[in-house]
């Protein structure tokens, strides 16, 4: 690929490691970058990542938006705009496809452990259900909050709430495992 060796906006000579521009100035003067800066950008399908065919890892900035895929282009001395003839637009063998869907409505999550709390979060703040009772109501969902310490056992006789019931509480209301 041939450098450009002026600037686009100005004509001037480009030195060290000028590659398109001579200066900020006229980089923000370019009509064509700072339409290119200002588009939104679409979002990124989570089911679609580009291979590289030269070593075939797998990226899921699909588009460049992040210059990745440019960068790892630059390990092979490879410099050029249109980056599609080294990389293949694939489904992603990443892309989670599990997901905790709401019970009361339609909101979704790919959080499917709650290890960030959002599910607790929705169920707690969104809908204002305790998950103590979430759980009484729907007992498959236990697994999401077993690391909450709302997950109990409650005696049936002095109504204390357990992590587990001990041999040392049951002694406590002269009772044994088998009672």
């Amino acid at each position: 690929m041939i450098k450009n060796t002026n600037c686009r906006e100005c004509g001037k000579e480009l030195v060290k490691r000028q590659k398109v521009f001579c200066s900020v100035y006229c980089k923000l003067s370019n009509k064509e970058f700072l339409d290119k800066r200002n588009s939104p950008k679409e979002k990124l399908d989570p089911n679609l990542a580009a291979i590289c065919k030269i070593t075939g890892k797998y990226y899921n900035d699909y588009k460049n938006y992040s210059g990745a895929l440019t960068r790892h282009l630059r390990n092979f001395n490879i410099e050029l705009k249109d980056i599609s003839e080294y990389f293949d637009i694939v489904p992603n063998p990443n892309a989670s496809k599990l997901t905790y869907n709401c019970k009361y409505c339609d909101w979704k999550t790919t959080d499917v452990v709650n290890k960030t709390g959002c599910i607790t979060s929705h169920i707690e703040d969104v809908h204002k259900i305790s998950i103590e009772n979430h759980i009484k109501k729907y007992t498959q969902d236990v697994k999401y909050f077993l690391k909450n310490k709302l997950i109990f056992i409650e005696c049936q006789i002095c109504g204390k709430k357990l992590k587990k019931l001990t041999i040392s509480h049951l002694n406590k209301h002269k009772l044994n495992v088998s009672q």
